[in-house]
């Protein structure tokens, strides 16, 4: 093993990375094809009149073409026609962006000299140039709606992916080459958040969460699975970090280099990118371990890279080829490609105009599918941890746990649930047999007081007793008439042994042939609104008088009678 790091064609292939300069989608993994085709996705994006400000070459090329790259040429019409006409094909943003490729062909041609900050300048201000301004205009906003924390996005650039190269050699066997650790010139990742006090809302929900500072420091240590997300510096650290290093799992790499490099140069940009590429993979990889199964490691995200030799670029779609998980010091458990998929030249118009379409693909794509997939793999990896950290293994369901689970019940499950059910009820019906109210001396002396004390008010209202008796007797007979549905025996056996409430047609007989219970006389009571009962065996339920000596005076006549009645 060298213990010096290098960075070539042959230490790329030892470690299991390769790259293929013809641009050609037929290598790529499912997702990685899914994402080439949506960054390469240029219908209606030229309005005719600026078809006629290209050269003649590019629109020899584009009349060839069979793809749709030109506008509908809108006929004569109504105010309101031609504003839904721009609504519809976004005429307006698509004069823009190709005002932006006229400005950015026009500053290409005007670098002479050899120097790589001068196509820096032009790829970081003109052409990243609106996301990079985005990205630190938010950077320093803390009030944000949950909305925008899910569609931020970080660009990045010249920082050392130290700790992420960790996670790839992780993926390399022992015996081969130490590679430099990645550096690229301009990077888009994920941002992460500092933890919000007092969550609420949709501010506790997985997907602004799982990229909060305490989660991922967590899911780093080796009781919960040791993950990286960082490229740049560890998380569960004791320093502070810059928030310029608050960036989790990199989407995409961008390494420019002068118009004059030699050939040398030019391979050791694309082993750069390709470097970088696989880094961020092997994060990516490390998170999907407990979501994607060794089988499908083709719909594992893919990773964006950029590669501009002077005005000469190249878009790249890098992806995991190969999973081993087999522990062997001598063998990978990684193998990743980096495929061209477009190639133009900044000195062309059309092709800037397609150059600055695919960077808005890639941001949406980023936004809207490669972040949620990254929080739905961190939310599967907090379930992993906690199952395994309690020793647990039905944290999980499996699919097998639902076979034969919506069948209809046999008939020997059927009796069994029938002699559960009659016998929780036989035990539940006795025990309300049993259960009757015998009131102690000192309640019945009380309440006979309270009957003598309100003697008076039941005559007054005795014509409002009857009526309410009259009412009660009605009441009873449509109880008595009323129909008993009995639930069928299809009804679960958790539901039957916990509720115990299904009663066959014998037991319902045998519980109507019993001599009705008298129903005691409701009337209302005079110191209420409520209607009480009023009998011997009436709880007390009321305060009496005896109690409300004991209660402040809150003023009032009446307060001051009831207390000098005692």
């Amino acid at each position: 093993m060298d213990s010096k790091r290098q960075l070539n064609a042959n230490a790329l292939e030892r470690n299991g990375i390769s790259y293929f300069k013809k641009a050609s989608l037929d290598r790529l993994s499912p997702q990685a094809l899914l994402v080439a085709e949506g960054l390469l996705d240029f219908e209606s994006i030229l309005s005719h009149k600026n078809f006629e400000k290209l050269s003649y070459k590019s629109q020899q090329e584009i009349n060839k073409s069979y793809l749709l790259y030109k506008i509908p040429e809108p006929n004569k019409r109504s105010s309101v026609e031609m504003d839904s006409y721009e609504e519809e094909y976004q005429v307006t943003a698509h004069e823009a962006r190709f005002d932006l490729a006229l400005k950015i062909s026009k500053a290409s041609k005007d670098i002479v000299s050899a120097k790589e900050a001068r196509w820096s300048a032009v790829v970081k201000n003109e052409l990243f140039g609106n996301l990079i301004r985005s990205s630190r205009q938010e950077e320093g906003a803390r009030l944000l709606d949950p909305k925008k924390h899910v569609e931020k996005i970080r660009v990045e650039e010249e920082d050392q992916w130290e700790h992420g190269h960790k996670s790839l050699e992780r993926t390399t066997p022992v015996t081969a080459a130490i590679l430099t650790a990645p550096k690229p010139d301009l990077y888009i990742a994920l941002p992460i958040f500092s933890k919000v006090s007092y969550a609420i809302g949709f501010y506790k929900d997985d997907y602004i969460q799982n990229f909060t500072q305490d989660n991922l420091t967590k899911l780093e240590e080796p009781e919960h699975g040791n993950l990286i997300s960082n490229p740049i510096t560890p998380m569960d650290t004791l320093k502070v970090i810059e928030e310029k290093h608050l960036v989790c799992f990199p989407s995409t790499v961008v390494e420019i280099k002068h118009h004059k490099v030699k050939k040398s140069e030019i391979r050791h940009c694309y082993h750069q990118a390709a470097n970088a590429a696989a880094t961020s993979l092997s994060m990516l990889g490390r998170l999907s371990h407990v979501s994607i199964p060794n089988s499908a490691v083709g719909e594992m995200q893919p990773v964006v890279a950029f590669t501009f030799i002077g005005s000469k670029f190249r878009v790249w779609v890098a992806y995991i080829s190969y999973k081993n998980v087999k522990l062997n010091a001598n063998k990978m458990l990684f193998e990743y490609q980096m495929c061209c998929i477009f190639k133009g030249d900044l000195l062309s118009v059309w092709d800037t105009v397609r150059l600055c379409r695919i960077i808005e693909n890639v941001h949406y794509w980023t936004v809207s599918h490669f972040r949620p997939w990254v929080s739905s793999c961190i939310s599967r990896w907090k379930w992993a941890a906690r199952e395994a950290n309690d020793d647990n293994s039905t944290w999980i369901g499996r699919m097998a746990d639902l076979r034969g689970q919506d069948s209809r019940l046999n008939s020997d499950d059927v009796q069994s649930l029938e002699g559960d059910s009659s016998e929780n009820y036989d035990e539940e019906t006795e025990d309300d047999d049993n259960l009757e109210y015998v009131p102690s001396d000192k309640e019945e002396s009380s309440s006979g007081n309270e009957e003598s004390e309100i003697e008076g008010e039941e005559s007054e209202i005795e014509g409002e007793g009857s009526g309410i008796e009259g009412e009660e007797s009605e009441i009873e007979k449509e109880e008595e008439i009323e129909e008993v549905i009995i639930p069928s025996v299809r009804t679960s056996q958790f539901r039957q042994r916990n509720a115990g409430q299904v009663q066959t047609q014998e037991h319902y007989n045998k519980r109507t042939s019993r001599t009705p219970k008298t129903t005691p006389t409701r009337v209302r009571n005079a110191k209420t609104v409520s209607p009480e009962f009023h009998g011997k065996t009436r709880r007390s339920i009321f305060p009496s008088d005896q109690d409300l000596l004991a209660l402040p005076i809150v003023g009032g006549k009446k307060h001051v009678r009831a207390r000098s009645s005692g």
